[in-house]
């Protein structure tokens, strides 16, 4: 089913189309409404704090020079996150930004979603619900429809921070060469309440994006772009589900500048059900070729240094995944994992994770205890 604003921006009607199946989503139609925090259905029992009983100011329709604040196109794409995606739709919406066109593109969830979002519909822009072929689709989905002149997409399990849209167009109107902006990420627990760890430092450089697999990374729902900059048929590629955003960076930064600014604009959600924490082993199966295909972008020993450090990094996630499965009493799937590591990358077999993934599937529980209390 897909539908859009009308004009009074009061109802989200169908469209009339024939095959609601067909995949393509109406434009919006033009300035969106900015709520304030009594116009939108009331917070569940029990949360407060940002967005839930806070709101940002309603910024004018026009800036100090009395020109329009340049029209932001967010797009979410979501799958089954109907415990994350009330809050995600809420940051964006209680930023109070004048010029915001939200663009939300589910995969056909068959969770509580759907109705979240019906009953946020009278304030997008535009959204969908139907299958997809994943997350880059969806997101590809939305851009194509998408009008502004800066554009990002959130994911539904993730934030924005309070006036974050301001400070993005703030810095895009002072800066008109500006195509790439990477601002700090906050990477939090699942309940938001404390700050795991921040990425306060993303790479702007190609050869500092390629260095991905040594673990420094940019946190995607704080990169905002240039509309220009993202002038392909499809921005992000269909076929990866795990690093799209770190090969449309490693394209990017071909042909634009990245800069940086140090004002926090996302909150991350660490959440085990994450798809790049739950299926660890197929990112790093993806970012290979990719680090392969962008080679170029620096000396062949790096290039070389950067594959290394990729396979590592696949192996490890073996590793990992043994232990999960022996936690799971599923030994010959983690024997099977154990042996992977071991074709990957050899020299795995040197570390304490490995040894500690042999004795939990090769020794009695009770032997496993004694060697854990050896000093």
């Amino acid at each position: 089913m897909f539908s859009t604003l009308n004009g009074t921006h009061d109802q989200a009607t169908p469209l009339n189309r024939g095959d609601d199946r067909s995949g393509v989503l109406s434009p919006s139609n033009g300035v969106m409404h900015s709520p304030m925090l009594h116009e939108l259905p009331p917070p569940p029992p029990g949360k407060i704090g940002w967005p839930w009983t806070v709101n940002c100011a309603r910024l004018p329709a026009k800036m100090p020079d009395d020109e329009l604040w340049p029209r932001i196109s967010i797009v979410t794409a979501s799958y089954n996150q109907g415990r994350f995606i009330e809050e995600t739709i809420r940051s964006v919406l209680l930023q109070g930004y004048s010029n915001l066109e939200y663009i939300v593109v589910d995969g056909g969830s068959t969770d509580a979603s759907i109705d979240i979002i019906r009953r946020y519909a009278p304030w997008l822009s535009s959204w969908c619900s139907e299958p997809d072929h994943g997350q880059s689709d969806g997101i590809n989905k939305g851009f194509r429809v998408a009008s502004g002149e800066i554009v990002a997409w959130l994911n539904s399990d993730d934030l924005l921070t309070p006036g974050a849209l301001q400070k993005v167009a703030t810095r895009f109107t002072k800066d008109t060469r500006l195509a790439v902006l990477c601002g700090t990420a906050e990477v939090r627990t699942v309940d938001l309440s404390a700050v795991m760890w921040v990425l306060d430092d993303p790479p702007t450089t190609s050869a500092e994006i390629l260095a991905y697999p040594e673990g420094r990374h940019i946190g995607q729902p704080s990169v905002f772009m240039s509309r220009n900059a993202l002038n392909f048929p499809e921005p992000l590629r269909p076929d990866l589900h795990y690093v799209m955003d770190f090969e449309l960076w490693l394209r990017l930064s071909r042909k634009c500048d990245f800069v940086r600014i140090s004002e926090t604009l996302s909150w991350m959600r660490h959440h085990l059900d994450a798809k790049t924490f739950r299926d660890n082993v197929h990112v790093f199966e993806e970012l290979e070729p990719i680090i392969g295909a962008y080679s170029d972008l620096v000396t062949p020993a790096r290039a070389t240094a950067l594959i290394k450090s990729c396979r590592r990094g696949r192996a490890r996630a073996q590793i990992v995944s043994a232990l999960s499965r022996v936690r799971g009493r599923e030994r010959g799937a983690a024997i099977r994992s154990v042996m992977k590591a071991l074709r990957i990358d050899r020299s795995i077999a040197a570390t304490r994770l490995f040894y500690g993934a042999l004795a939990r599937i090769c020794l009695p529980k009770w032997l496993q205890r004694c060697l854990l209390q050896v000093p």
